[in-house]
């Protein structure tokens, strides 16, 4: 692109050169073109301008953040590791078990059983009879009627007088019964052997825990980091090509044509 507006700008300063010798040599022979009016006899006629400045964009690198040297350190890393310890080593001890004694109870017959007779007397009871006292029978029995005056006699039925009789009757007679006294018995308390008294030998195991250790796993190490410079693009403008003066078509010219 900066080569392109180069060239743009080498090729209107050459025609400028040529046509700047012309335009003299016209304004020369035929007169002015900015005065009042071009002559009739003029065949062409050109003003001259001012060219402005030619600028091109120029990109340099420029160092944003300088490179720099980081030490880096890692701290050691440490784990927890479970041992196992014995606290107390196995032994053997002797251990005597005494003999065991217990209380039995045994049922012991202190009187045996026995018999004898009691007399029971009879038993009586009232018993309740119902005798007839007077039978029953048939009666006439004559009725007036006042009204009328007429006698009615009737046969009317009459029945037996009976009475309640209480009398006594045996009800079971006298007899002897055997009255049976059982045995007495009675618990009498007594000292048995149970287990005998024994000796013998118990092992106890060690006695073993758990302790947490703290263990180096990776020792605290260090290291060099280069990091490299932060480039950017720093852009400028440059005058590549200070303005001239060049000759153009008049605008007043074609509108005298």
């Amino acid at each position: 692109m900066i080569l392109r507006s180069l060239a743009a700008t080498a090729v209107t300063g050459a025609l400028a050169a040529t046509l700047l010798p012309l335009g003299a040599g016209l304004a020369l022979a035929g007169g002015c073109c900015h005065g009042c009016g071009a002559p009739r006899a003029a065949v062409e006629c050109y003003e001259k301008v001012r060219l402005p400045d030619q600028y091109a964009t120029v990109a340099r690198p420029v160092v944003v953040r300088p490179g720099y040297r980081e030490v880096v350190r890692t701290p050691a890393v440490v784990a927890t590791r479970a041992e196992v310890v014995q606290v107390a080593p196995g032994r053997v001890h002797t251990v005597r078990e005494p003999a065991v004694y217990g209380t039995m109870t045994r049922r012991v017959e202190v009187a045996p059983a026995s018999v004898r007779y009691a007399v029971e007397p009879a038993v009586y009871g009232t018993v309740r009879e119902n005798v007839v006292v007077r039978p029953g029978g048939v009666r006439y029995v004559s009725h007036r009627d006042r009204c009328s005056g007429c006698t009615t006699v009737c046969k009317v039925c009459v029945p037996p007088v009976v009475r309640s009789v209480e009398r006594q009757v045996l009800v079971a007679p006298a007899r002897r019964v055997p009255i049976v006294s059982p045995a007495v018995y009675r618990d009498v308390p007594r000292t048995v052997l149970i287990k005998p008294a024994r000796t013998h030998h118990v092992y106890e195991p060690p006695v073993n825990t758990v302790v947490h250790r703290n263990v180096v796993v990776r020792p605290a190490s260090s290291y060099v980091v280069d990091h490299a410079p932060v480039m950017g693009v720093e852009r400028h403008r440059v005058l590549v090509r200070e303005g001239g003066y060049a000759l153009r078509p008049a605008a007043r010219w074609s509108f005298w044509r």
